[in-house]
């Protein structure tokens, strides 16, 4: 009697690519340990070295909009190996700049472009393999970034309090394009292409990927609810990186040694994959929109423990927290954006509303920066950052509320 060998499902090969390539995107959550080493080489002020940082993020959210129709034209994988080639290339030349130019030519705009592709291929492709544990894979892949975070972080302290930091520019350079270039290698985009039935492996029932009338990019941009997620995760993230880039520069100048301040930097994202897993289980289980809710308004409220913190332990306990719900809310942009407009023209959608990353990794940690100049504390700059994750929660709130409206068409006289 034969016996039926079933195959591990193939979904999760592309959740293991995709955390190797957002493993390679907490590059965008790591600036924070190169900024004290730039003020002492250069002399720079905070708002000048925040700046170099907020033109990566810049030309990321440019960029982003194309990458996400070029992923639905061409698929994930041309694109991971276009991030491989540029994220490398402009890691390494960062490494040898001598200039502010030179860093905003290399580390603003090649590794901004090259970083673009790898959210809006990954998770598209990803929300197509899964339906029932849709969260929990997405939670999966998007820990990568968490672990990113918590492994390079004080590895890149390490380097750079040993060596320099130009050596370690070059070492995430070289990491970068490896990891890439395996992830484009292990992708697939559709199970068709592989013919796997729609239960293979115990997949999920891959048939009811999309809705039944697809909504494009220019249907999605006319409905009320967009905009209000779109203005969702911009404030999140405008708070979310006026506190990842300023917190260590903030705990050194509390007195906290460089090495325990990176230590806490990685925690976030250690906490944050937890975060990540957690929230995707339970957003399968209760809803999505309750999940996000309660996480923005969770890194609101643990803010002010930054605001009292004067020690390793009071850091620590900050960091934990606050990567546990930034990580719940973080991981929500592509199974919101599936739930509200289906699957079918996923990429081209998110690749919009992922600019929302890039203008708040730009601008906020800029705002911050400014304020700490002005002021010469970070006091006010993290009390925004509260106040923006309120802000974020109530807009989520809103286009809940405003599903499948569409804005008025207002008519001429001569229309009836």
């Amino acid at each position: 009697m034969d016996v039926m060998i079933r195959r591990p499902y193939y979904g999760w090969i592309i959740v293991t690519a995709g955390f190797l390539a957002l493993f390679v995107e907490s590059i965008l959550y790591l600036y924070g340990v190169f900024i004290t080493p730039l003020l002492m080489d250069f002399g720079w002020s905070h708002t000048i070295v925040s700046s170099i940082y907020a033109t990566a993020m810049a030309i990321y959210t440019l960029a982003v909009i194309p990458m996400g129709w070029l992923n639905d034209r061409y698929g994930p994988r041309t694109l991971l190996g276009i991030g491989a080639l540029l994220t490398g290339l402009g890691l390494l030349l960062s490494s040898a700049a001598s200039t502010l130019w030179h860093l905003y030519c290399t580390f603003g705009v090649v590794v901004g472009i090259g970083l673009s592709p790898i959210y809006v291929s990954i998770m598209p492709t990803l929300i197509k393999w899964f339906t029932k544990r849709r969260g929990l894979a997405v939670g999966i892949a998007s820990s990568g970034i968490g672990f990113g975070q918590f492994i390079m972080a004080p590895v890149l302290t390490y380097i750079i309090n040993s060596y320099h930091w130009r050596l370690a520019f070059t070492i995430t350079g070289l990491i970068s394009a490896a990891l890439l270039l395996i992830a484009a290698l292990m992708v697939e985009e559709n199970p068709e292409k592989l013919k796997l039935s729609s239960q293979a492996g115990g997949g999920d029932n891959l048939a009811s990927f999309s809705l039944k009338t697809p909504i494009t990019l220019s249907g999605a941009v006319k409905t009320c609810a967009f905009w209000m997620i779109y203005f969702c995760f911009t404030f999140a993230c405008f708070a979310l990186f006026m506190v990842l880039v300023h917190i260590m520069p903030y705990a050194v100048d509390s007195g906290i040694p460089s090495l325990q301040a990176s230590i806490a930097l990685g925690l976030i994202g250690i906490i944050g994959t937890i975060g990540k897993v957690v929230a995707g289980i339970i957003a399968d289980k209760i809803g999505i929109s309750f999940t996000l809710i309660f996480c923005c308004m969770g890194d609101a409220m643990v803010i002010p423990i930054l605001l009292l913190a004067g020690n390793v332990q009071a850091i620590f306990l900050f960091t934990a927290l606050f990567g546990l719900f930034y990580g719940g809310w973080m991981i929500m942009y592509a199974p919101v954006l599936a739930e509200f407009f289906g699957t079918t023209h996923l990429g081209s959608i998110l690749g919009v509303v992922a600019t929302t990353f890039g203008m708040g990794g730009a601008i906020g940690p800029v705002i911050a920066g400014y304020i700490i100049d002005l002021t010469g504390n970070y006091l006010s700059a993290f009390l925004l950052g509260a106040l923006m994750f309120v802000a974020a929660a109530i807009f989520y709130a809103s286009a809940y509320k405003l599903k499948g409206k569409r804005f008025p068409r207002f008519h001429s006289q001569g229309e009836r």
